[in-house]
């Protein structure tokens, strides 16, 4: 099989059966010391047959996990995941192939963009610290972390992307 061909075929698989998205991270409820959340995109997809998760770790990387089974009478079903960087890598691979989830898929890329600007954003002063020099002399230093402004654009991709894979009455056409 081709590269594109394999490339094609896991984007009928992730179009099928995969969800791509961004998922937020509260980093405060682990980490007292961070004040923003985190953004990671992530694609994901479950399935019974574990040779078709198997060929998406082969052709796009990532990983090949055995899910417990939800309820009694329920298969297990095999987990192929990636996420960040290795997300961005294959969307920008499977975007050409991909009919359903397109959208997602860009969404992911946009994230990623700017999260490679993320040194440039972080500007919001939220405290000082102090550290002293190999001379004893103290030097006062801000604590910065990321603008407000940084947040709310990649909170408002983060809620297209939750609108986008809405499941159920939150669904939208």
């Amino acid at each position: 099989m081709t590269k594109e061909a394999c490339i094609a075929y896991c984007a009928g698989l992730i179009d099928g059966e995969g969800c791509i998205r961004i998922k937020r991270t509260e980093w405060a409820l682990y980490r007292a010391d961070r004040k923003t959340p985190g953004f990671h995109a992530s694609i994901q997809v479950k399935m019974v047959n574990k040779n078709a998760v198997d060929f998406l770790a082969e052709c796009l990387s990532g990983r090949v996990r055995l899910e417990k089974q939800q309820q009694p009478n329920r298969r297990p079903l095999y987990v192929w995941s990636i996420t960040d960087q290795k997300a961005e890598d294959a969307c920008i691979l499977l975007l050409p192939y991909l009919r359903v989830k397109t959208r997602q898929a860009e969404l992911i890329l946009r994230l990623r963009s700017q999260q490679r600007q993320r040194s440039s954003h972080m500007t919001k002063v939220i405290g000082t610290r102090q550290f002293p020099n190999e001379h004893g002399t103290i030097r006062i230093i801000e604590t910065k972390c990321l603008s407000d402004e940084y947040i709310a654009g990649l909170q408002t991709i983060y809620e297209e992307s939750r609108r986008l894979n809405a499941v159920g009455d939150a669904a939208i056409p």
